[in-house]
């Protein structure tokens, strides 16, 4: 007796045990994706950033190539700078040998107009300081202004937050790149970088030297750069790749030497070859194609590596050629898929539990498995959205609303016994058992319900036997000492014979009852 009415709290149990480890497992692999999510999210900010700056040197570098006056140089500059910084005002003021400057060009931004060329006059303490550093900023002019007519000027003209890189020749300075703003701003890194980025590139396209020499410095820098990224660069023209980066190599396990002499198809997972094809040819032709896209390619091992695409179009030495660059993402995706497995492998087992599971947030159902949804007696669908108390009797509503918020606080509780009201009227004993859990950061309840009805009638056939034993009505199973082999307990020497088989439960639970008596008596 004490067995049976222990057997769902059992079972309930283990339930709990196995849906919390399938839910901590998942939590353990979500939380995995979110560190490989947000370490990639920190890759691609840096690359994006790096990519500004590799576009502005590209395009001085294309006016040098192309012999560009100095006046387009400055043109190709501040528009290029103002493409990427929409949101400031970029200036490029040439200084004079006395000091005196001028705006060359000024593109506005909202709140603030382009600058005329109206001359400053820069006084000799001034030109001193900007010929000594790299970057004058002011994050707010209300804080004070140290730049002396230059920076006064621009705050008559609108702005709060100035930055300028002085543009140098020969040890001389020439001109100022400015990036200008409404507001008070703190200046960020990248802003930083790619200002001096800029004024550095300009400062060599004003100079004497040739272009070639001008181009290939330029070429240096993105060499620098590609060869310090840790995404899969790549230069691609029709006749094939003209550049690419170590990190092909370290990806894909060829050398160099051999990716050039091997053909881009062989390296591509032959399910995406068609995709690239397609992407290369319209980016080849200048027609609108997709930024990026997710493909994976093979290794000289053969391991399946993902990649994560993104490319743009552009013209090197008069051919249009296409800039790619790839981040490794295969962990993520064997996360992303060992997550779904899981999430699988526990939908499954919630699916097929002949139990009711339940997941309560804010004391609403968001998601009942089907055998919850029987129990009742309506569909899953039915349940979703509904608050557990309406599938209550009346009298236990109240009993299971503390219970519920008890679980809530993390107080942990045995399962308790409640009528559970069914879609027809009709009601049925259940054994709930109910565990706090966290769902995207959420708190949530997890419940887990027994239909006792089979163990309900189970008892009351036993009470009506023991009443009848009881008085002498009720016939017992032929029971006797034997040798045979067919015993049970195996050591107990006791035979059941020629049991009937439509009354095979009351009978098992009765001679489970006499064998515990039989066993008591013969152990004490």
């Amino acid at each position: 007796m004490d067995v049976i009415e222990r057997a769902p709290a059992f079972l309930s149990a283990i339930a709990l045990v196995v849906v919390g480890f399938a839910v901590g497992r998942t939590r353990e692999l979500q939380s995995r994706v979110d560190t490989e999510t947000a370490r990639r999210r920190r890759i691609e900010d840096d690359l994006r950033e790096r990519e500004v700056r590799l576009a502005v040197n590209s395009d001085i570098a294309r006016a040098m190539r192309d012999g560009e006056p100095t006046d387009r140089l400055i043109q190709v500059v501040v528009d290029g700078l103002h493409t990427h910084f929409p949101h400031l005002r970029t200036t490029y003021s040439t200084v004079a040998a006395d000091g005196e400057i001028t705006v060359a060009r000024s593109v506005g931004a909202p709140g603030l107009f382009s600058l005329a060329s109206t001359p400053v006059l820069l006084r000799a303490q001034a030109m001193e300081t900007l010929a000594k550093v790299d970057l004058l900023a002011i994050d707010d002019t209300a804080a004070g202004i140290k730049s002396g007519a230059v920076s006064a000027a621009l705050v008559a003209a609108g702005a709060q937050a100035r930055f300028d890189a002085p543009v140098q020749h020969s040890a001389t300075l020439v001109g100022l790149l400015s990036l200008d703003l409404a507001t008070p701003h703190q200046w960020a890194a990248h802003e930083r970088t790619t200002l001096l980025e800029a004024a550095d590139s300009l400062a060599l396209a004003v100079r004497d030297a040739g272009a070639t020499t001008r181009l290939e410095d330029s070429e240096r820098r993105f060499r620098r750069l590609a060869e310090s990224s840790q995404a899969v660069i790549v230069l691609d023209q029709k006749e094939g790749a003209v550049y690419l980066n170590p990190e092909c190599a370290r990806l894909s396990g060829y050398t160099l030497d051999e990716l050039q002499r091997t053909s881009l198809w062989d390296i591509i997972h032959p399910d995406d070859v068609q995709m690239i094809r397609d992407y290369r040819r319209q980016g080849l032709d200048d027609q609108d194609a997709p930024m990026g896209c997710e493909t994976r390619i093979l290794t000289k091992s053969g391991e399946v590596r993902w990649l994560d695409v993104r490319a743009s179009t552009f013209e090197l030495a008069g051919k249009p050629t296409i800039l790619t660059t790839g981040l490794d993402i295969t962990e993520r995706k064997i996360l992303e898929q060992d997550l779904l497995a899981g999430e699988a492998h526990l939908r499954t087992l919630m699916e097929h539990l002949a139990d009711g599971i339940g997941l309560m947030v804010d004391e609403r159902w968001l998601y009942v498995n089907p055998g919850l949804a029987w129990l009742v007696g309506c569909t899953t669908e039915d349940l979703v959205g509904r608050s557990p108390m309406e599938t209550l009797a009346p009298r236990d509503r109240s009993r299971a609303m503390a219970r519920i918020e008890a679980a809530a606080t993390g107080e942990p509780g045995p399962p308790s016994e409640y009528e559970l009201l069914r879609r027809d009227g009709t009601t049925i004993p259940v054994l709930a058992s109910s565990q706090r859990i966290e769902l995207d950061g959420r708190p949530a309840t997890l419940s887990v319900v027994r239909d006792l009805t089979e163990e309900r009638q189970l008892e009351e056939q036993l009470r009506r036997a023991q009443r009848l034993e009881s008085v002498g009505q009720f016939n017992w199973p032929a029971v006797s000492r034997t040798t045979s082999t067919t015993r049970w307990p195996p050591s107990s020497g006791i035979r059941i014979s020629s049991p009937d088989s439509s009354s095979l439960p009351i009978r098992c639970c009765l001679m489970w009852r006499k064998c515990w008596r039989w066993l008591s008596k013969r152990h004490l």
